[in-house]
């Protein structure tokens, strides 16, 4: 089996089994995948759903070109999590024991790409450096608690609203404590 259908599955079982919106829970879903494997994600889910990977193959110059890339290989790799992260997105919001105004959901990377796996350009550095390639990653936070903030306090410009300071990892726990 592909990691991130096992791992996916688990947390997937886990919401189906929450009864009682007054007990919050916590999930925490790392995806090992890209880190360093190389094995191909699976063109079909679990249940039978095809995945479709025509847009790394199209940035890659076609099937061909990209069955001989690593970072083709990366690609389709974040394509198959965002897949299945779709999936516990939807069964969050689905699921109604839990209550989705009230949920907080967090993706970020830990470290920018390893030697031979990447280029953080236009940041210097990579994994392990303690330039701002090593250690500056992307992070986004999602749910029904975050929209209401975000509505209430007209914080939407333009359909976006971002803070693009640096943020310590720490820097999460007082958020949600």
């Amino acid at each position: 089996s592909y990691c991130e259908d096992l791992f996916t599955d688990a947390v997937l079982e886990f919401i189906g089994e929450q009864d009682n919106e007054e007990h919050p829970f916590h999930i925490y879903y790392s995806l090992y995948t890209p880190h360093r494997t190389n094995v191909d994600p699976p063109s079909v889910k679990p249940d039978g759903t095809a995945v479709a990977y025509g847009a790394c193959e199209k940035v890659f110059g076609g099937a061909d070109s990209c069955a001989a890339s690593d970072r083709c290989l990366y690609c389709k790799q974040i394509h198959y999590a965002s897949v299945r992260i779709q999936e516990i997105i939807h069964a969050l919001q689905e699921n109604d024991k839990i209550d989705w105004d009230n949920t907080v959901i967090v993706i970020t990377s830990d470290n920018g790409p390893a030697e031979g796996y990447g280029s953080a350009m236009p940041l210097r550095g990579k994994k392990t450096a303690p330039f701002e390639g090593g250690i500056r990653t992307p992070g986004f936070m999602l749910g029904g608690l975050v929209e209401s903030i975000v509505q209430s306090n007209h914080a939407l410009d333009n359909g976006l609203c971002q803070y693009n300071e640096m943020v310590h990892i720490s820097d999460w726990y007082h958020i949600f404590m």
